[in-house]
């Protein structure tokens, strides 16, 4: 520091902790200004639960940015290397180079670290290596909090090794805008918390994929709190998302994608109150929410509008695809608007129980394509007489406010969903 004991910048700040170590709680309060930094924080002595690091702005709002350029050798603005117990508050992070090597904040290893308030914004959408944050292996309890990911082809993409996992991993409250493939893709972690987000995007361009929420392989947890008593943490909770994904461009899109996601009848998986806006062109592949290989899903007053192009009619709103076991459905609207599938379930073992739904597809009488369950069904009776479910589900067309809120323009829907106390 010098002699008012301030840090010229992050650098300077971040290699005072690695030399000198920590033996309290340590925070840097950040001054207003553009700061042009590349750095990495490691492993810090005396680091601990207690012993806290904390960057945070020193007015209390966003005004301090850390900027760079990064380069294929070194892909990063801010690197955490194995650090831990660390937090940034109200912070904006840039990566403005104009390649394809455009990565933001990069965590390798660590644990208890948390970002809250901050901006992680990308200059470029244009390959895999442009993303705001990328999440490596062996990571546990990281928090993101009230951010805003900007841009990049990736908001948060994870990179990590077969043999390695992560676990409690929390997005709430964030918005995504931009994002070129995939909103938040998790990979090989367990116990997820992605609660009262906004993923906003759109394609530039024909034939892009496009996903708001991608996890794939997630399992649960059993714990012991500090009497001894077991606990359980459920693979996933995805709960008051909001998932507008719209342009006039073709290529499959995906509100939420789920890939071997694993429960049990004790731990089953909430995905609760969302609201999916799905709007394109000749997308036959697209679904609002897709599931497969995933166990015990809980999917209850979800909201989907599926608009896939004029005749995308293998396109599905709800799609529980092949290897899904005993999800119970209920309470959700799903709506496609593109004579395609409104509810697409592969086999009888998918359902434990469905009901209470509002299904609407404007399939036509000489292509229909409103419900598969095994096989084609073109109206709710049929369900009812070959599987016994969907005793009180309507099918009705829903009205919304627009294309791409989705929240209900004079529906009595409301009235007639089943009371549900978890939700």
């Amino acid at each position: 520091p010098d002699s008012t004991d301030h840090f010229v910048d992050f650098e300077a700040a971040v290699d005072s902790l690695h030399n000198a170590g920590i033996d309290g709680p340590v925070v840097f309060e950040v001054d207003a200004g553009t700061y042009n930094n590349q750095f990495v924080i490691g492993a810090i002595d005396g680091s601990s639960v207690t012993n806290t690091i904390t960057f945070r702005s020193a007015s209390g709002v966003r005004d301090a940015l850390v900027s760079f350029n990064p380069t294929s050798a070194n892909n990063y603005v801010m690197k955490l290397e194995n650090a831990s117990n660390i937090s940034f508050e109200n912070l904006g992070f840039y990566a403005g180079a104009t390649g394809n090597f455009n990565n933001v904040v990069d965590i390798r290893l660590g644990q208890n670290i948390f970002f809250e308030n901050d901006s992680i914004s990308a200059n470029t959408t244009g390959s895999s290596t442009n993303s705001c944050v990328i999440l490596g292996d062996t990571l546990d309890n990281i928090m993101f909090i009230n951010n805003i990911f900007e841009s990049g082809y990736y908001g948060v993409k994870t990179v990590s090794a077969v043999e390695n996992r992560s676990s409690n991993i929390v997005f709430h409250d964030n918005t995504f805008n931009g994002f070129k493939y995939r909103g938040v893709e998790l990979i090989r972690t367990d116990v997820i918390e992605i609660l009262r987000n906004r993923f906003m995007t759109g394609s530039t361009a024909n034939s892009k994929q496009q996903t708001a929420i991608y996890i794939e392989d997630a399992n649960f947890i059993v714990d012991t709190n500090e009497l001894g008593i077991p606990i359980t943490y459920r693979s996933i909770d995805i709960e008051k998302n909001f998932i507008s994904i719209y342009d006039n461009f073709n290529g499959a899109k995906r509100g939420i994608q789920l890939m071997d996601i694993a429960g049990d009848p004790a731990t089953q998986n909430n995905i609760f109150n969302n609201m999916v806006s799905i709007y394109g062109s000749t997308s036959n592949n697209s679904s609002g929410i897709i599931a497969e290989r995933s166990r015990y899903l809980k999917v209850f007053f979800n909201t989907v509008r599926l608009y896939a192009g004029i005749n995308a009619n293998t396109s599905k709103a709800m799609n529980l695809y092949t290897g899904c076991y005993q999800a119970t459905v209920k309470n959700n609207i799903f709506a496609n608007l593109s004579q395609g599938y409104a509810y697409y379930i592969a086999n009888d073992t998918a359902i434990n129980l469905s009901d209470y739904n509002a299904i609407f597809s404007n399939s036509e009488a000489d292509v229909p394509k409103y419900m598969y369950w095994g096989a084609e069904y073109i109206a709710l009776d049929s369900v009812r007489v070959a599987k016994g479910q969907e005793t009180h589900s309507v099918n009705t067309q829903p009205y919304f406010v627009s294309d791409s809120d989705v929240h209900l323009d004079n529906c009595l829907y409301p009235a007639m969903a089943q009371y549900n106390a978890e939700v």
